[in-house]
């Protein structure tokens, strides 16, 4: 959950579809997935729904390799790894040739 104003959040939910198979889609996505968090459906059971759901995906982009010679990627173009945490996942490759 994300503070977006004081009065809404954002609520995103990840997942691996590899390892994880929604029992809905399209518009019953975001209501089968939170069937899998029963507290955080506790705590918007009351919650006004301000937008429609948006699903994304596939968010990783799978790289051959992240230094060649004097070349180094960073940020997106080393993979990306966590939509909420990319700041700090994406440099944890370059980290070891600093």
């Amino acid at each position: 959950m994300t503070p977006v104003s004081e009065t809404s959040i954002n609520v995103c939910l990840l997942w691996d579809a590899k390892r994880y198979k929604p029992e809905h889609g399209g518009k019953k996505l975001f209501c089968s997935m939170l069937n899998e968090f029963p507290e955080l459906q506790d705590r918007l059971k009351n919650a006004d729904v301000l937008d429609e759901s948006v699903a994304k995906g596939p968010l990783y982009q799978k790289t051959l390799g992240v230094a060649n010679g004097k070349i180094l990627l960073i940020g997106d173009a080393a993979g990306f790894f966590d939509p909420l945490l990319a700041k700090v996942s994406v440099l944890r490759p370059g980290r070891h040739f600093c």
